[in-house]
């Protein structure tokens, strides 16, 4: 596959070798949707590394550097599950993972704490107090369809097999608490002793 393009008075040609067929992928799809999505996804990479420090391996031991490795990758699929699920609505639904944590989590508020609740006071002239609350109320929105709809049912239809297996598995012999929404995008139960408490 061969794109002829010229950009800044200057050729600049693109070749790309494949073992598709002509029928199995056009020639525009093969290098806008296939051949280019590389660049996406480098991104991706890119800002786990600089939004959420995935390159800070300075450590003595492996080890270490593993875990610090570790805890990028899940402060990752966190902020991505949150993406999805609260901010679809919002102007941070293409947002990087840096926008959204300086600009959504890292906010002042005064906190207080009582013997029944921990409750947040957030400055009345936070920008985003809108965005806030509508992922909020997605969040809330997600749980609750899980607690109305049973067990194990996915927001995302392409894992409902598998978390259903895992949450059959998991459910031998327990008892089970009200649904919580799992990081992959879809809802599961969360086991618990006979006798505990069903607050989430």
């Amino acid at each position: 596959m061969a794109k002829a393009e010229w950009t800044r008075d200057a050729a600049n040609p693109r070749f790309a070798v494949t073992s598709l067929s002509a029928e199995d992928a056009a020639a525009q799809r093969l290098y806008e949707e296939i051949y280019c999505a590389r660049g996406d996804m480098e991104n991706r990479i890119k800002e786990c590394q600089l939004d959420l420090f995935a390159d800070r391996t300075s450590a003595a031991t492996m080890r270490a550097n593993q875990l610090r490795l570790w805890f990028a990758s899940m402060a990752y699929v966190l902020l991505c599950a949150l993406r999805r699920l609260a901010l679809q609505q919002t102007q941070f639904a293409r947002a990087t993972c840096g926008t959204i944590r300086l600009k959504l989590l890292k906010i002042g508020a005064l906190v207080r704490t009582s013997v029944r609740r921990i409750t947040f006071a957030m400055g009345s002239s936070y920008p985003y107090q809108r965005d806030f609350a509508r992922a909020h109320a997605q969040l809330i929105g997600a749980v609750r369809y899980g607690a109305r709809h049973g067990s194990a049912q996915c927001l995302n239809a392409r894992s409902k097999s598998n978390c259903e297996r895992k949450a059959a598995s998991r459910g031998k012999g327990r008892s089970f608490q009200a649904p919580t929404v799992c990081l992959l995008g879809h809802v599961r139960e969360t086991a618990r002793a006979p006798g505990a408490s069903n607050a989430l």
